[in-house]
């Protein structure tokens, strides 16, 4: 178990352990201000760590009258091929 809460119960720890964090920490109720902002960051770099990747992509796609011959192309190429035996 780590400062955030273990890995097993998701982010529930994570968010439970920074509320408590504010509520004790808050410059409004006599809280370091730098403290403060420094525990946030750390919070909000455990957060990112534990969500996935975001990957992105991207499909070319004809438009024009590029999208009217591809089809057409692609089945001339595949009557010329050789067919795929097993």
């Amino acid at each position: 178990m780590s400062e955030f809460g273990s890995d097993s119960d998701g982010g529930r720890a994570l968010a439970s352990a920074r509320r408590r964090f504010i509520r004790d920490h808050h410059p409004d109720r006599g809280g370091d201000p730098r403290a403060f902002v420094d525990g946030i960051t750390a919070f909000d770099a455990a957060r990112r760590a534990r969500e996935r990747p975001v990957t992105v992509t991207v499909v070319r796609r004809p438009r024009g009258v590029r999208r009217v011959v591809h089809p057409l192309l692609t089945r001339l190429r595949r009557r010329r091929e050789p067919p795929r035996v097993r």
